[in-house]
C-alpha cells in the first residue's frame, strides 16, 4: 500500500509539473491568437478606409482634367477636336474624354458611337464600370461625367488604373471595388463565374464624393493559415519557456521534499 501512495504521488506530481508547464504554451498561443485576430480587422477597417481616399485622389485628378475639358464643351466639334486630344495626351491617366451640351455627346476622342454615351449621360450616373464598351470590347472601363451642367464633359480610364491603386494594398487583404451591381479588384471583375471570397474580417466604406464602395476581407481560411505560420516562428520559444517553468518547478518540489524528509528524520 506504502508504495502504491508512493507511486500515485510520483504520478500527480509529474502530471502538475506537465501541466504547469504548459501554461506558458497555452496562454502564449491563446494571446497570440487575440493580437492576430485584432491586427487583421484593424488592417480591414483602415485599408477600406484608405483604399477610398486614395481612388477619390485618382478621379479628383480625372475631373480636375475636365475643367480643361470644359472650356471646349458647347463649341463645334471640328474646332475643340484637336485640343480635346491634347489634353489626353497629356493626361496619362485618362483612356478617353467626351464633350456633351444637352444631356448629348457630341464630340469624342474615342470612336464610340454618340448614342452609347449620352446613354450613361441620361442614366444620370455620376459614375459607372462598363465592359460593353465599343471601342474597347472585353476591357473594364470606369467612366465619370459631371452632372447638372449643359454642357459638361464624361472621361473615361481604363480598369487597370483602379487595380494599380489596389494593389497599392500589400496586406493579404481582398479589396473589392463596387460600382453598382459591377465591381472589379486586382486580379479580375464581375465578369468573373465567382466572387472572391471575403468571409473573414469583412469591412466596407463608401465613396461621398463618387457614390462606389469599397469592400474588404480576408478569404476563407487565412486566419488560420496566418495562426500556423506564427505557430511555426513563436512556438519553440513558448516551448523553451514551458520547459524551463516545468524544471524550476520540479527542482522546486525536489528540494521540498528533501527538507521534509530531513525534517522527519531529526523528528524521528
Amino acid at each position: 500500500m506504502p508504495f502504491t501512495l508512493n507511486t500515485r504521488y510520483n504520478l500527480l506530481k509529474r502530471l502538475m509539473v506537465i501541466a504547469i508547464g504548459a501554461v506558458p504554451i497555452v496562454s502564449g498561443l491563446l494571446v497570440m491568437n487575440y493580437h492576430l485576430g485584432k491586427k487583421l480587422a484593424e488592417t480591414s477597417q483602415i485599408s477600406v478606409q484608405e483604399a477610398v481616399f486614395s481612388v477619390d485622389q485618382l478621379l479628383d485628378r480625372m475631373v480636375a482634367t475636365f475643367d480643361r475639358a470644359n472650356e471646349l464643351a458647347g463649341k463645334p466639334c471640328a474646332q475643340v477636336s484637336g485640343k480635346l486630344h491634347d489634353i489626353i495626351a497629356i493626361s496619362p491617366h485618362l483612356r478617353s474624354l467626351a464633350l456633351t451640351a444637352n444631356g448629348e455627346a457630341y464630340c469624342a476622342t474615342e470612336k464610340d458611337p454618340m448614342a452609347y454615351i449620352s446613354a450613361f449621360i441620361k442614366s444620370g450616373r455620376g459614375t459607372e464600370l462598363a465592359f460593353d464598351v465599343p471601342s474597347s470590347p472585353n476591357a473594364a472601363i470606369l467612366r465619370v461625367q459631371t452632372p447638372g451642367r449643359n454642357s459638361g464633359v464624361v472621361g473615361t480610364l481604363y480598369g487597370i488604373e483602379l487595380r494599380k491603386e489596389l494593389k497599392s494594398f500589400q496586406t493579404g487583404l481582398t479589396l473589392i471595388l463596387e460600382f453598382g451591381d459591377h465591381y472589379i479588384w486586382t486580379d479580375g471583375d464581375s465578369r468573373d463565374p465567382e466572387r472572391p471570397s471575403q468571409d473573414e474580417f469583412s469591412e466596407w466604406a463608401e465613396s461621398k464624393k463618387y457614390g462606389y464602395t469599397v469592400r474588404g476581407g480576408y478569404s476563407k481560411g487565412y486566419t488560420a493559415n496566418e495562426f500556423r505560420m506564427t505557430i511555426a516562428q513563436v512556438l519553440p520559444s513558448l516551448a523553451l519557456v514551458g520547459v524551463a517553468t516545468s524544471l524550476v518547478l520540479y527542482l522546486g518540489l525536489m528540494r521540498a521534499r528533501k527538507a521534509h524528509s530531513g525534517t522527519a528524520v531529526r523528528d524521528a
